[in-house]
């Protein structure tokens, strides 16, 4: 299995450096965060900090200019004080240890070896991720080793004859410049220069540092992305291909950044041109009418076998013959095509690709070749690509009228955005979009999406005048920590809406604990899909439902509405789902209702629903509506009428649209009756006041309408980063499997997690030394059995050491192949939660909180928190659960000490921040026995994720 240097769903990359000189290395990757911090998604990493060797070094003065954290190590003083020379790597060893000290307290994920500090010992790199840059090209080798690693790169480089010199960066080890090699630059040419010596290597030296610094700086980006990652033997890959030589640029304009390459081209484009589109009926004929049926407001190409012109687009025989560039170049050529097509694009210039076209990785086999070599091609040339196997895309701006798809229908315009990807589905919505009043303003089938997702096109969709509300089908969630900066920053303008199908990987093992069984499914997706602030719809008809309220209303932060009705039964109904999905329903004050009431029928209730009575005529409707409006006691109105015999719907709606849909508050509505109800819903539908089916359908669009989300704090709360003990953590998680309860115990210990004292025995003859209270109980540990309790593995109230001895003696001879027995002492009863852990491979971790015992899963009163989280966010998980009356305290029985609680809860997430490993943890019970909090049971499960 390949384990990525760095999860981006953990976050932003925090990178510290360790410099000598000028430490200009570090510096290129700050210049590179500081370009990123100003595109529309930010950077996935962070310069937090630099050790530097010297006080009075370049580096050090520089820090303090730029503003980031110095710390200085005086290394000559160091060795002085211990009277050894420079090379002595016990000293070494101990000034890592140093190094470590004066970096834990900024908890940086990842060094860079930025200057000539390439004697570092293992003491720093098997305790953080350490990348390191060598100013020759490591990938040579010579007898068996490499021919340039070593203090002088460029001159022995330049003494073995080389006519190229590269920089490369690599995963530093305790060899020097042994590590693996992650990326090696493009060539400084070597020429005829006539000198010899230190003079020429003096020539080199700065162009080979220069790429050595955009090395280092790439190097960073792509471990931040997650694209490189290593698998139990060590060996490195990038995006999963095995890279044992390194990734190497023969140039710095092919394979650029994703910020550097042109998605206006693609969403935008001046001029297309169709690749396949022929005069015969075809895919690419079909879309190639499409884009012109559409009105297309730029430069339009056909090409084709033939170069015959197509719908009254000027046919060509090849790109090359094109009379210019275009920016977008819809392909719908059989796949295995494809890649040729899409080098003669690179090769002319073209920046973006969107592949109609089947027989890619959905297919198996060769589709995965053909996929991969398209991706090399793509990068290549700073392309991007939509597909492959998608249905194409909408653009129905009036400035360009794009509509590049294989879609029979042409959805009408409107402010929703729409991404899927599944063409199928999205045909399928997009065909039921125009009965719900949805109207479309872009629209993008991501197919296979190897390059672009919803992460590249919500920033554009964001920012489109045209856009009110953003929807999206997935089946997957691509590049986890750019969803979450993308999505949230794209809910603060316009609300985003997602339908996310499929089960994570966690499904398959959730009764290997507690925290599986609770957690398992879909729900590291749900708590990642809630922290990026998008709403997370259950079906495809919610989400459709909201993106037809939401395109025209905005959402709401209260929970008061008012409902006017003209039923008793359906009134009931909606009430009674508002008050469950935790609405208000307050009255109008009784002067105003006695108001009203004189302007109504006799039999009309003034109440909350509001009853009109069936009969009531139509200005009734708008009389109750001015009435509510302008009340001010309402956050959200919902309107449902039951069709009367005698009256007509489509006059009640015309009676009340014009105030409802003034934009004072959001309002939903409900003509209940298919035919019946018909005049008003198409009212209510052209006046821009979304309505629905069923009376319960409008309280749950208003549920998820209403803003709800905690501010965004990834803050690493919980304490330092135990960075010097590191070493020891690694080397105790390294195992896949669960880690034996003493190793449980001390990685809980470390981090201040209150575990109740306890011994282990593996026979009954060491019962006298515990030195523990007594009463004790003993668990069977055992590498097989989990929930101890249910096989008969726990003894509870054991009050002395002869029980205990008899005890220890049954449960071994019960449980053949048991570790040992633990003893713990027995905690006071009091209330009993759960603290646990659950992963998924792609989609990071979450913490997860609750109440806990025997019956957890029985109760199943938990929440999930997406890691990092802030103190905020944790103390709202707490408030979420049913129970958290218990933990306030109620009827006078004291509480929990939440503040405690919370803290706890950073404390596990900053574990989970140091230990990748971690992939599975229950703390159950952690017990509140009306003074603190004890931990009496836990489990740890390792392995790559």
């Amino acid at each position: 299995m390949i384990t990525p240097l760095w999860n981006p769903a953990q976050g932003t990359l925090r990178v510290a450096g360790l410099a000598s000189g000028s430490g200009d290395t570090l510096w290129r990757a700050l210049e590179l965060q500081r370009e990123l911090e100003k595109t529309w998604e930010g950077s996935p990493f962070e310069v937090v900090a630099v050790v530097c060797d010297s006080p009075d070094s370049k580096c050090a003065s520089r820090a303090k200019d730029l503003g980031i954290p110095c710390e200085t190590v005086d290394i000559r003083d160091f060795y002085a004080k211990r009277d050894v020379p420079m090379k002595d790597r016990a000293a070494r060893a101990d000034y890592d240890r140093l190094i470590l000290e004066r970096l834990a307290k900024y908890s940086p994920s990842m060094l860079l070896l930025a200057g000539y500090v390439w004697a570092t010992t293992d003491v720093i790199t098997r305790s953080i991720t350490t990348a390191g840059v060598h100013p020759a090209d490591l990938s040579v080798m010579r007898d068996g080793r490499r021919a340039y690693a070593g203090a002088d790169g460029i001159g022995s480089s330049l003494a073995g004859g080389e006519r190229a010199l590269r920089a490369s960066s690599y995963l530093a080890t305790p060899v020097i410049d042994g590590g693996p090699i992650l990326i090696i630059s493009p060539a400084v040419q070597v020429g005829n220069d006539g000198l010899e010596g230190k003079e020429r290597t003096k020539l080199y030296l700065g162009p080979v540092n220069e790429q050595g610094r955009l090395v280092g700086a790439r190097t960073v980006l792509e471990i931040a992305n997650g694209r490189f990652g290593t698998d139990a033997e060590g060996q490195v890959y990038y995006r999963e291909e095995h890279i044992p030589d390194g990734l190497k640029f023969e140039s710095w304009d092919e394979n650029l950044p994703l910020h550097e390459r042109s998605m206006e081209a693609l969403m935008s484009p001046r001029s297309i041109a169709v690749i396949g589109a022929s005069a015969r009926p075809s895919l690419g004929n079909g879309t190639l009418k499409n884009i012109v049926d559409g009105g297309f407001k730029g430069k339009l190409w056909a090409v084709n076998r033939n170069g015959e012109d197509v719908h009254g687009a000027k046919g060509y025989s090849s790109v090359a013959e094109l009379p210019e560039t275009p920016d977008l170049a819809l392909v719908t050529v059989p796949g295995g095509v494809v890649v040729e097509i899409a080098r003669q694009c690179g090769d002319r210039g073209v920046k973006a690709m969107a592949v109609l076209s089947s027989g890619f990785r959905e297919i198996g086999g060769e589709g995965v070749e053909f996929e991969k070599k398209l991706m090399e091609t793509v990068n290549r040339h700073n392309m991007r690509l939509l597909g492959p196997n998608c249905m194409g895309l909408i653009n129905s701006d009036e400035a360009v009228s794009l509509n590049a798809n294989m879609l029979q229908v042409t959805p009408r315009r409107g402010g929703v955005s729409f991404i899927t990807q599944s063409g199928a589905i999205g045909s399928a919505l997009i065909d039921l979009s125009e009965s719900l009043g949805i109207g479309f303003s872009m629209i993008a089938s991501t197919g296979n999406q190897p390059d672009v997702t919803m992460n590249d096109l919500i920033p554009l969709m964001a920012e489109d005048r045209n856009t009110s509300v953003i929807i999206a089908y997935l089946e997957t969630i691509p590049d986890p920590g750019r969803f979450v900066r993308v999505v949230r920053k794209a809910s603060e303008l316009k609300p985003v809406v997602i339908v996310k199908s499929g089960r994570t990987a966690v499904g398959a093992r959730a009764a290997s604990s507690h925290t599986g069984s609770l957690a398992g499914d879909s729900a590291i997706a749900e708590s990642l899909i809630e922290k990026s602030n998008a709403i997370r719809a259950a079906s495809l008809e919610e989400m459709f439902m909201l993106a037809s309220a939401l395109s025209n209303m905005r959402r709401f932060s209260g929970n008061r509405v008012g409902v006017i009705s003209n039923a008793g039964g359906p009134g009931t109904l909606i009430a009674d789902a508002l008050s469950e999905s935790g609405f208000a329903l307050p009255l109008l004050p009784e002067e105003t209702r006695n108001e009203l009431a004189s302007k109504l029928m006799p039999q009309a209730s003034t109440g909350n629903p509001l009853d009109l009575v069936a009969t009531a005529p139509p200005e009734h409707y708008a009389v109750a509506a001015d009435y509510l409006i302008n009340s001010g006691l309402y956050d959200a109105l919902i309107l449902m009428v039951v069709p009367p015999v005698g009256v007509d719907s489509g006059s009640i709606g015309e009676a009340v649209a014009g105030r409802l849909s003034s934009g004072k508050l959001p309002v939903v509505s409900c003509f209940f009756g298919t035919s019946a109800g018909a005049g008003g819903k198409r009212v209510m539908t052209e006046s821009g006041i979304p309505t629905f089916k069923y009376p319960e359908q409008t309280v749950e669009v208003l549920r998820l309408m209403r803003s709800s989300s905690v501010p965004y704090a990834p803050a690493l709360e919980g304490g330092e980063s135990l960075l010097c003990r590191m070493a020891e953590i690694r080397e105790m998680t390294s195992r896949e499997g669960y880690l034996p309860q003493d190793d449980c115990r001390r990685l809980l210990d470390m981090y201040g997690l209150p575990i109740v004292r306890q011994a282990l025995l593996s026979d009954e003859d060491n019962v006298g030394s515990l030195g523990l209270t007594y009463p004790v109980v003993a668990k069977i540990d055992h590498p097989d059995i989990v929930h101890k309790s249910d096989v008969g593995g726990v003894v509870l109230n054991i009050g002395g050491p002869e029980d205990l001895r008899s005890t220890v003696g049954e449960l071994l001879r019960k449980f053949g192949g048991a570790r040992s027995v633990l003893v713990q002492e027995q905690v006071r009863p009091g209330i009993e939660l759960i603290l646990g852990v659950n992963s998924d491979p792609n989609l990071g971790r979450i913490l997860l909180a609750g109440m806990g015992g025997t019956g957890v899963e029985i109760h199943r009163d938990v929440a999930a928190a997406h890691v990092p989280f802030g103190r905020e966010k944790a103390m709202s998980m707490l408030r979420s659960l049913r129970s958290w009356p218990v933990l306030e305290g109620y009827r006078g029985r004291p509480g929990v000490d939440t503040d405690t609680l919370t803290d706890m809860m950073c404390r596990l997430q900053r574990l989970l921040l140091d230990v990748p490993a971690v992939k599975e943890l229950d703390l159950n019970p952690v017990i509140w026995d009306g003074e603190r909090f004890i931990i009496a049971d836990f489990r740890i499960r390792t392995g790559a994720i």
